[in-house]
């Protein structure tokens, strides 16, 4: 795979694409087969990518109306670290943002993966306590 930001831009992508089959596609060029995602939803392997993808499609970007965008993009052996921010399609406005964990196999495919999300910037952390 390419470096650490395009690998960013494309994971983020996944989760904005429209047409079920392209997301097949990419999940299948992107993840190992048993790869896994832990964050909103847990799931293992191409299928379990791809119903929880299309439940985190269904309620961001169709509901929602949001779109990622990935930045910060950093790799160390085979660790890829990342934040994200979820942006409203309709007034361009950050409304959440967040960081990816990327495991990657020894073929460069995700393992697993773990998404941190937080409302705004501003967000409480495990405590209550302003982060």
């Amino acid at each position: 795979m390419g470096d650490a930001q395009d690998l960013a831009d494309q994971t983020v992508a996944v989760f904005c694409e429209p047409d079920p089959q392209k997301r097949a596609r990419d999940i299948a060029k992107l993840w190992a087969p048993d790869g896994e995602h832990f964050g909103g939803f847990q799931a293992k392997g191409y299928a379990g990518l791809e119903e929880g993808i299309q439940g985190s499609y269904d309620n961001q970007v169709v509901k929602k109306g949001l779109k990622w965008r990935a930045y910060n993009a950093l790799k160390r052996d085979n660790i890829v670290f990342f934040m994200f921010d979820g942006v409203s399609q309709s007034t361009g406005e950050v409304v959440g943002f967040g960081s990816y964990v990327l495991v990657l196999a020894d073929d460069g495919k995700i393992q697993k993966d773990y998404t941190f999300v937080l409302q705004n910037r501003f967000a409480s952390g495990e405590n209550g306590k302003k982060l």
